[in-house]
């Protein structure tokens, strides 16, 4: 596992990210989807990843976890009960991305080595190393969402 391969992939879904919510308002962020996420619940729990990855390479989180509680994985649909503003969770994430990249860039490989002490896979040989991978990944499985719940709010594609 390469940290400047990891950096460049986050750095990718920080590009999609923006790309993705361009023009969108808080509104259209909480249109309720077959799957029952929103953009708004997509794009805070993926700020919560950041910043629980940044709580784990950093020794403590960008801002307190329990302001995001309503975005971690698992949490019922949200609408617009409980939401917090679209702008807030960009700026939440967007906030992350240079922390994040400054922590995975420091990260040796007798840290990556380390057994993690979260999978979020049900992985038992879960690395940071290979955590960092999951992370990338799952930011790209739900970026892709993002895309397709753009396309049902009325909003163009952007590639």
């Amino acid at each position: 596992m390469h940290s400047e391969t990891i950096n460049h992939q986050l750095g990718v879904c920080a590009w999609l990210m923006d790309a993705y919510t361009e023009g969108l308002t808080n509104d259209e962020s909480l249109t309720p989807s077959a799957t029952g996420n929103t953009i708004n619940w997509l794009v805070g729990h993926l700020a919560d990843a950041r910043n629980g990855v940044a709580a784990l390479l950093k020794g403590e989180p960008l801002w307190p976890r329990e302001e995001l509680a309503r975005y971690v994985r698992g949490s019922s649909p949200l609408t617009s009960g409980g939401a917090l503003p679209l702008e807030d969770l960009l700026a939440r994430y967007r906030r992350s991305s240079a922390p994040l990249a400054e922590a995975i860039a420091a990260v040796t490989p007798e840290k990556l080595a380390e057994k993690s002490p979260v999978s979020p896979t049900g992985n038992p040989h879960e690395t940071i190393g290979t955590l960092l991978s999951v992370i990338s990944f799952h930011e790209s499985y739900h970026l892709g969402q993002i895309g397709l719940l753009r396309r049902q709010v009325g909003k163009p594609g952007i590639m």
